[in-house]
């Protein structure tokens, strides 16, 4: 037996019981060089549901042996053998997608020691409320306090429709003039992912929930706050 790692030509020659020899076979045992493992993601950090597009870049070891068949695993119990996958994740976490390539000739590679990993991370969910909850403000000192309800989040944004804004987790307002202001919090998580809340502030009225609508990263509560 021979297990040659490069290709090789070999000599064969057979004796048979009175010693007689049979002519020469020359035989050649071609070794391809494995394929090489390539893929890349869209991203590597994400929210759910986060839908990522893999690419194969991987290299046969010889243009006389291509690839013919692709396995990839997405590190929660899913497969495809697409060349080229998107894949959505739903559930947070870390995940390793690993890829095992097949030639014609039957030579396998996989990145298994070295997977592309994907972080997918819940969006944070914002909210808070004001107070006072329900007025009447005297138009001299129209002041609100906002008290951030938010969570899964590390930074946060407001703006507060008057053009200023503020950094602050639970800031303080003063409004100069009567008028309809809209209030925005986003808030964001320590992997980039956002979430908005809004409120809608009058001139007159009571604040009361009025209408609720949910987006896949933004939600928008619409109240009404009497400022005088």
């Amino acid at each position: 037996m021979v297990s040659p790692v490069v290709t090789t030509n070999y000599t064969v020659t057979a004796d048979d019981l009175n010693g007689c020899a049979s002519s020469a076979l020359q035989i050649q045992v071609i070794v391809n060089p494995l394929p090489t493992i390539a893929i890349t993601g869209d991203t590597a950090l994400a929210c759910i549901p986060a839908d990522i597009q893999f690419t194969d870049n991987s290299k046969a070891g010889s243009p006389s042996d291509p690839i013919t068949s692709w396995y990839w695993t997405f590190g929660d119990s899913a497969a495809s053998t697409s060349t080229n996958p998107k894949y959505v994740f739903t559930q947070p976490g870390a995940y390793a997608v690993t890829l095992t390539v097949t030639s014609a000739g039957g030579c396998t590679s996989n990145n298994t020691s070295a997977p592309f990993v994907v972080h997918a991370d819940s969006i944070p969910k914002s909210n808070f409320t004001t107070s006072p909850s329900v007025t009447p403000m005297p138009i001299t000192n129209p002041v609100i306090y906002f008290t951030n309800l938010s969570s899964g989040a590390v930074s946060y944004s407001w703006s507060f429709g008057d053009g200023t804004v503020s950094v602050a987790s639970n800031p303080v307002h003063h409004y100069a003039a009567i008028g309809i202001y809209e209030v925005k919090l986003i808030s964001v998580n320590k992997w980039g992912c956002t979430d908005t809340f809004k409120i809608q502030t009058r001139g007159e009225g009571d604040l009361v929930f009025s209408q609720c609508l949910y987006t896949k990263c933004q939600r928008a509560q619409w109240w009404h706050l009497r400022c005088i």
